[in-house]
């Protein structure tokens, strides 16, 4: 599918096409010692006796099919300035990529500019995350011979790879050496994948910026995050996208869709290079870039954006489907591309404006997945799911940073004293609670929760218990994001017995729970930069040895970010409990300072009470639901829709209420803010309602179900949640969201291990029945 006009970019030599010369054999490279020195940075030019021709700015010959003429240069001034601003994100990775990834995106649409475009490929893409996970372990493919098999076939695709550019216009030459090694280390990396032609191309744009060892990292992120499955033998992915491709082009040109139709031109016929090699040697070298900038921040939605948009402006008027009267005939068309179309500008500002959303993609893999499965049976390569971007590749597979962050941590709130030292003395008992009278006749509370202690409060008879903390400190986030503790405000609202607050009298609509909580932030690694542990990190090695001293846990995590809250009276076993594992911090003078255990040393160890728990029946309704995030910035323009959607589109009927005893389906609804991240979990069904424009982005592609115990709130004493729920799971190694509604207690579990959570459950109320 590459065209035939020089002037519009590089491609590789026709099906009859060869380049004279002999094979120089690479399996016998240099030493590793050695390799570095041979940068692939370097030129092969004069190797090959093109000293004396002239190199465009991208590396190819002037006048080879590779260059391109004139371009429209950016002014210097400018560029000078998008340096800056990349060095500062760059050298800031993690705080730009938690809070501003929407800044990060515009300024890829502008333009990476050139001298840092190989490094922050690597950041966007995980290649440099993936290369400090595994020190060493390319120098250890480079120097393993290799499966004979491949590198015959690696060895006769050198010599097509961009054979105009300086870096591999020379047979055996430093770029076509530093390809080899990359191509060889891949297959020897995922043997059960090997090689794809496909793949050369790839590794060879990446080697233009980066020497081999990034650029094996980055070809693996491509490979397994971006495209997965795209090189594995059947094909398979790539055939599934095709089908995506045609049904996405029925909304943006329903004339080329109609076409291309009515002429049977399947789509393996036009995108499979164009998708297989991200446009590579299709488009303008300088569109490439442009493209490829994209590419690593947004995923695979640019390369659908890219065929969509050449497909509408080649066949989307009647006048160009005129003249393509027949498959040759269109073929052709789309193999010689108007240069106008595959324009730099032109082309990004198109890409840029489709509306065509990672949602969408999705939407319509489950469709040509499910039809695919209905008429060929189940496919036969499992790949990883398909990742849309740098933000999802972070989200799913944070850290770790080794020279940064050695240790996991927990940071506390800055202003509460820990357990053991000096505190103001507090009110007796009998006071606080005369207090708390006073406060719920008056209608509101006289004094707001103390900074970063989370105050839990529900709706009087409602089941829908915001939790709320006070603004932010006003001290500056961009410069130091922890340099404050935690704030978070959720809303948890179980429809089961929801209640108006025009039914409540005016001074009951807020009840205040006995226990004081407290936010803590747990971390994989400690360091700048906040990296989510996960559920099944936390159920492990935080939720699990809690629930043995029977500590009450709630989590809330954003996907970005894990938080959760534990009584203020728990927090000197809390301590004491995770500090072998993890780094424990508090803030003094606004510096993160380490807290050990001769820190809070009173109340531990605990008493354990002896317990004696009701035995309730376990329920788990049948609908699922899902974890989403979104974008802070659109939450203004969509909160009208949100709760129009939620609240308003449907009923729910009677029979569902909280007052039947066993409950098909449960309408949850829960929203999280948790510092500057949105988090929601809703019903599947309900997510389906919304408009297809909302940027709602599946944090997960992982469902989850209900489950709760008995028809009254456990509470989280010994005898409670921790002991009914949290604790069984926790030790069978099973993640949920404890999520209670001081009304039921309920907990998200992942759908797919449901049958072992009633199992598990049932094992431990029948152990307590006994």
């Amino acid at each position: 599918m590459a065209k035939s006009n020089g002037e519009n970019g590089p491609r590789a030599p026709a099906a009859g096409e060869s380049l004279s010369g002999t094979r120089e054999s690479l399996a016998q490279g240099p030493d590793a010692a050695t390799t570095d020195e041979l940068s692939s940075l370097g030129s092969d030019s004069e190797a090959n006796g093109f000293a004396e021709r002239r190199i465009d700015k991208f590396g190819f010959i002037v006048g080879s099919q590779g260059a391109e003429g004139a371009l429209e240069e950016v002014p210097l001034e400018v560029l000078r300035q998008r340096e800056s601003k990349w060095l500062d994100m760059l050298n800031n990775w993690d705080k730009w990529m938690a809070k501003k990834h929407k800044k990060i995106r515009l300024r890829c649409q502008k333009g990476i500019p050139p001298s840092l475009r190989g490094r922050a490929w690597q950041y966007l893409s995980g290649g440099k995350v993936k290369l400090q996970q595994n020190p060493g372990k390319f120098d250890e493919l480079d120097m393993s011979p290799g499966d004979p098999k491949w590198l015959d076939v690696i060895e006769r695709d050198l010599h097509r790879q961009f054979p105009f550019h300086e870096m591999f216009v020379s047979r055996g030459g430093h770029g076509q050496q530093d390809l080899f090694r990359v191509l060889k280390a891949y297959t020897l990396y995922r043997p059960e994948e090997g090689y794809c032609q496909a793949q050369a191309p790839i590794a060879a744009v990446l080697l233009m910026h980066m020497p081999a060892e990034q650029a094996f990292w980055c070809l693996v992120q491509i490979c397994e995050k971006y495209l997965p499955g795209y090189y594995s033998e059947k094909l398979e992915a790539i055939q599934l996208d095709g089908e995506i491709l045609f049904s996405l082009l029925q909304k943006v040109s329903p004339v080329a869709h109609k076409h291309l139709s009515r002429q049977k031109i399947d789509p393996l016929l036009y995108m499979t290079e164009w998708f297989m090699c991200a446009f590579s040697r299709t488009l303008p070298w300088s569109s490439v870039l442009r493209v490829w900038d994209m590419f690593f921040c947004e995923g695979v939605k640019i390369i659908f954006r890219v065929g969509l948009v050449l497909l509408k402006h080649a066949l989307g008027s009647p006048e160009k489907v005129k003249a393509c009267q027949g498959q040759y005939e269109t073929i052709e068309r789309l193999r010689s591309l108007s240069p106008k179309i595959m324009q730099e500008a032109f082309l990004v500002q198109e890409v840029v404006e489709l509306p065509v959303t990672e949602r969408q993609i999705e939407r319509e893999h489950l469709i040509q997945l499910r039809r695919w499965q209905e008429t060929r049976g189940e496919l036969q390569c499992c790949s990883p799911p398909r990742l849309h971007g740098a933000k999802a590749i972070l989200d799913a597979e944070p850290g770790p940073w080794p020279a940064l962050q050695p240790s996991p941590s927990i940071r506390l709130p800055p202003d509460v004293p820990l357990p053991g030292s000096k505190a103001k003395p507090k009110p007796p008992k009998q006071a606080q609670k005369e207090q708390r009278k006073q406060t719920k006749a008056r209608g509101q509370l006289e004094k707001p929760p103390a900074p970063n202690q989370a105050m839990v409060v529900a709706a009087a008879g409602d089941a829908c218990p915001p939790q709320h903390v006070p603004p932010k400190d006003s001290g500056p986030q961009d410069s130091a994001p922890q340099d404050s503790a935690p704030q978070v405000s959720a809303h948890h609202c179980s429809q089961e017995s929801l209640t108006s607050q025009e039914k409540l009298p005016p001074s009951e609509f807020l009840q205040v729970a006995e226990a004081t909580w407290l936010v803590l932030n747990v971390s994989s690694h400690s360091g700048a930069a906040v990296q989510a542990a996960g559920v099944t990190k936390i159920a492990r090695s935080v939720i699990a040895p809690l629930a043995e001293h029977h500590v009450s846990v709630l989590m809330l995590s954003t996907y970005q970010t894990d938080f959760i809250l534990v009584r203020e009276q728990d927090l000197s076993v809390v301590i004491h409990t995770l500090a072998q594992e993890f780094d424990i911090y508090r803030e003094v003078g606004g510096e993160p300072v380490p807290v050990t255990r001769d820190d809070s040393s009173n109340g531990f160890p605990r008493t354990q009470h002896g317990l004696s728990p009701t035995v309730h029946p376990i329920q788990s309704p049948q609908n699922r639901f899902c974890v989403l995030t979104l974008d802070p910035e659109t939450l203004p323009a969509i909160a009208t829709t949100l709760i129009d959607v939620l609240f308003y589109s449907h009923s729910t009927p009677k029979e569902a209420a909280s007052s039947s005893p066993e409950p098909s389906s449960i309408t949850f609804f829960a929203f999280s803010l948790i510092e500057g991240y949105i988090s929601i979990v809703m019903d599947a069904e309900t997510q389906k309602k919304f408009p297809s424009d909302l940027l709602l982005t599946s944090s997960s592609g992982e469902l989850w179900r209900m489950v709760r115990i008995g028809g009254q709130p456990l509470g989280f004493d010994e005898c409670g949640i921790v002991a009914q729920i949290a604790g069984p799971l926790a030790a069978a190694d099973i993640s949920a969201y404890y999520i209670s509604t001081f009304n039921f207690d309920h907990a998200l579990v992942p759908e797919d291990g449901i049958g072992s959570v009633i199992e598990v459950l049932q094992q431990r109320q029948e152990g307590l029945a006994s």
